[in-house]
């Protein structure tokens, strides 16, 4: 387990919101859909991991439909 504070004066969070942020206001996706959902599909497979004791790999495979 990890843990940190994410601090608004830090370059990865301000850059990050600025991406989210020019997207919003230009429509322009920065991201292709598996970019987008791969830290969605990694956070999935290690809850599924913790709940399951089932490996990590192959439920990230299986989250992005492969």
């Amino acid at each position: 387990m990890a843990s940190g504070d994410i601090l608004a004066d830090q370059e990865g969070y301000r850059t990050a919101i600025g991406i989210v942020l020019e997207g919003m206001t230009t429509g322009a996706r920065p991201f292709t859909d598996e970019q987008m959902a791969r830290p969605i599909a990694t956070v999935h497979a290690i809850n599924q991991s913790l709940a399951t004791g089932v490996a990590v790999g192959p439920q990230i495979a299986q989250a992005l439909g492969g």
